[in-house]
């Protein structure tokens, strides 16, 4: 009876004791792992830092993920709309600037601008791209009066017959030209003797006027020198025209000769 007695005794000691807090049921207490130092949830490495973005998602530029059904879609997304946020940005050369929606090109700066290369204008849209005392020279429209001009005389074509239609005194004459500046001569060429043709190729420079621009060929003689026919330019639109055409070559007033000259920029290439 006595020992009935202490073996309930003992076993509801042990029964208690085993209820106490930290208590395991089997195994040694020391090397049983506590709940506290198990690894904590929070510590554990975050799912979207480890695994990047989600299976339906792309990292935009500037590394954002952003839904995949944005990019390409037909809008661009240039960081000018946010999601969650961020900006969604698919605006770049690595995303091929949002699969073709965007313009492309804003993020590489070394890329040429169209606006920076084309030329502001060419010798066919001068007259519709360029002021009315401008011309084209070098891409670029530039002020024709007042400035330094090449004026080359290149050669010349007579008729066999004057404009009252008597023969040149002589076989043929003896032809020379002047170039003239507002009624002033800048230079004249030399005298191809006995001939219908001239070619001279001879120039000077001049700073052009808005007054007058004019061409004289004259048949040299012993006695006297004789006009054989004239052309002028006169008043600003007419220079214009001869600037932006890079010379003449056509007949003069009387249609008696016909004349090359050139008029080239000294300060442009054209």
């Amino acid at each position: 009876m006595f020992r009935f007695l202490w073996s309930t005794i003992l076993s509801a000691l042990l029964g208690a004791v085993l209820l106490l807090p930290g208590c395991t049921v089997s195994g040694d207490d020391d090397d049983a792992v506590d709940d506290d130092d198990a690894v904590d949830d929070d510590d554990a490495g975050d799912d979207d830092d480890a695994a990047g973005c989600a299976a339906d998602e792309t990292e935009d530029c500037n590394g954002n993920c952003m839904p995949t059904k944005w990019l390409g879609d037909g809008d661009c997304d240039d960081g000018s709309v946010e999601y969650l946020g961020n900006p969604i940005d698919f605006d770049c050369s690595a995303l091929n600037f949002d699969e073709g929606d965007c313009a492309g090109g804003d993020d590489d700066d070394t890329a040429p601008d169209d606006d920076d290369t084309a030329p502001e204008c060419t010798q066919a849209n001068q007259a519709t791209e360029c002021n009315s005392d401008e011309f084209c020279c070098g891409g670029e429209c530039e002020p024709i009066f007042g400035r330094e001009y090449t004026l080359t005389l290149v050669s010349a074509v007579a008729d066999p017959f004057d404009a009252n239609g008597d023969a040149w005194e002589g076989d043929a004459p003896d032809m020379y030209a002047r170039m003239m500046l507002d009624g002033d001569e800048v230079f004249r060429t030399e005298a191809v003797d006995n001939s219908l043709t001239a070619t001279w190729n001879e120039s000077d420079s001049a700073v052009l006027t808005q007054t007058s621009l004019g061409v004289e060929v004259w048949n040299e003689d012993l006695a006297f020198d004789n006009e054989m026919d004239v052309g002028y330019w006169n008043g600003a639109d007419a220079i214009v025209t001869i600037v932006r055409n890079g010379g003449n070559n056509g007949d003069l007033a009387n249609q008696s000769v016909s004349v090359e000259f050139a008029v080239t920029p000294t300060f442009c290439s054209p």
